[in-house]
């Protein structure tokens, strides 16, 4: 299966590997992890207001800042994690 799935993939853009996922099908890993869930809607929305926007740096490394996490494991609850 694994076998089979590299020999479909090695010439695409992308680096394949060997991890949890590596002994599915694409329909097993379909069927465990697209699962439907419905959208919360947000409850209030807050204003925003902006300060001094003319002294905006020019680019902004998030990754310095500490604001950008590590990649999670999702599960299967079909959502996309935040944070």
């Amino acid at each position: 299966m694994w076998s089979s799935s590299m020999h479909l993939m090695r010439d695409s853009a992308y680096k394949l590997g060997i991890n949890a996922f590596a002994d599915q099908t694409n329909e097993e890993f379909k069927a465990a992890r697209n699962g439907l869930f419905k959208v919360q809607k947000l409850s209030k929305v807050t204003p925003f207001k902006y300060e001094n926007v003319s002294a905006l740096p020019s680019s902004m490394d998030w990754r310095k800042k500490g604001a950008v996490t590590p990649i999670k494991d999702q599960g299967q609850c079909g959502k996309l994690l935040l944070g």
